[in-house]
C-alpha cells in the first residue's frame, strides 16, 4: 500500500457536507510529474474543470498565510 500525505482546509461546507466556493485542498504528491498530471486531470475534468483553480504552490513560505 502506498503511503499518502494531504491535508485539506475547508472554508466552506454546504448542508450536503461538500466543499463548495473556497475550499481548499493541499495534497503533497511524491514527486512533481504526479503533482503535474493531477493539476492537469482536476483542471481538465468535465465534471469540476469550469469550478477548480488547480495550481502547483511557487510560494511556500507565504501558503500558510494565505490559507489563513
Amino acid at each position: 500500500m502506498k503511503r499518502m500525505l494531504s491535508t485539506t482546509v475547508f472554508e466552506a461546507l454546504g448542508r450536503d457536507r461538500q466543499p463548495k466556493f473556497g475550499a481548499h485542498i493541499v495534497a503533497v504528491m511524491p514527486n512533481a510529474m504526479a503533482r503535474d498530471r493531477l493539476v492537469e486531470r482536476l483542471n481538465g475534468s468535465a465534471a469540476y474543470g469550469k469550478h477548480i483553480d488547480a495550481r502547483a504552490v511557487t510560494d511556500w513560505g507565504g501558503l500558510p498565510r494565505y490559507l489563513l
